[in-house]
């Protein structure tokens, strides 16, 4: 069995690799096409070259996140736990066919896994139980995770007023074009951050009495992530559904036995 430190490891990595391929790919791409000259001159030749060293890198990426996928299915096969198994499963399949969806994929298999390194199962030694996570502790990856996607937002928003008319940046296309997609980058990974914290919330509201907020979690999950390519639209969406839970939704692991609902018992007859 894969110790769950080594999955986490695989996981580093492809995320480490994402970061200079969500740069070097894009920025080069349009770089080149922006000059229609194609790769005749040491520019074009300099910028295939950045594409091709930023294909690398996502295809590095690529693997070593299908690796972590696989040896964290194989753990949770082994481990019998059907609900962890079936998540990482089927969002994992959900995320490597929407790869090419403008970073869909990117979003639901990073968030996927980031979730189970956070509250999955490890070894057969730890009992093969999950860790519910707290609410204090889904709001500070969902406030890491939005701090993050919005200083990207914030990094494009200040290269395209840098590029206008006589602004610094104003005709430095490639150091442009990489800003921008380091900005993209950022939003995704925070993305992947907050559908991280959204994982925990789902499972921690499946632990409640009444279904509700899972309910809710869920469908709203459901719909961000079918509108993450709509300019990021997906993530306002997990922004109102988390903050709605974090100041209205009970936390399971804070409900005490006293505060559910119980079933007063008849009084017994006495015997004549």
């Amino acid at each position: 069995m894969t110790s769950k430190q080594t999955i986490t490891t695989w996981t580093i990595v492809g995320f480490i690799a994402v970061i200079p391929a969500g740069i070097l790919i894009p920025s080069s791409s349009l770089a080149l096409a922006a000059r229609n000259q194609g790769a005749s001159d040491a520019y074009g030749r300099t910028m295939v070259a950045l594409i091709t060293l930023g294909a690398f890198f996502l295809l590095g990426a690529v693997i070593a996140l299908v690796m972590a996928w696989a040896k964290a299915l194989t753990n949770l096969r082994r481990l019998g736990d059907t609900t962890w198994f079936t998540t990482v499963l089927w969002f994992g399949i959900a995320g490597i066919v929407t790869m090419p969806l403008f970073g869909l994929g990117a979003f639901v298999l990073g968030s996927v896994l980031a979730a189970y390194l956070l509250a999955g199962p490890g070894e057969l030694t730890q009992g093969a139980r999950s860790t519910t996570l707290s609410k204090t502790t889904i709001a500070r990856w969902a406030t890491r995770g939005f701090s993050v996607a919005g200083a990207g937002g914030l990094l494009i928003l200040g290269v395209a007023i840098s590029t206008s008319r006589g602004a610094p940046l104003e005709g430095v296309l490639w150091p442009s074009l990489a800003l921008v997609s380091l900005g993209f980058t950022a939003v995704v990974a925070g993305s992947i951050a907050v559908g991280a914290a959204w994982w925990g919330a789902l499972f921690n509201a499946r632990l409640l009495a009444h279904n509700a907020w899972f309910k809710r979690l869920l469908w709203s999950g459901i719909a961000a992530a079918a509108t993450m390519p709509l300019f990021g639209f997906g993530v306002l969406i997990l922004a109102v559904v988390l903050i709605a839970y974090r100041r209205s939704a009970p936390d399971s692991m804070t409900v005490q036995p006293t505060q559910l609902p119980t079933t007063t018992a008849p009084p017994r007859k006495l015997a004549s």
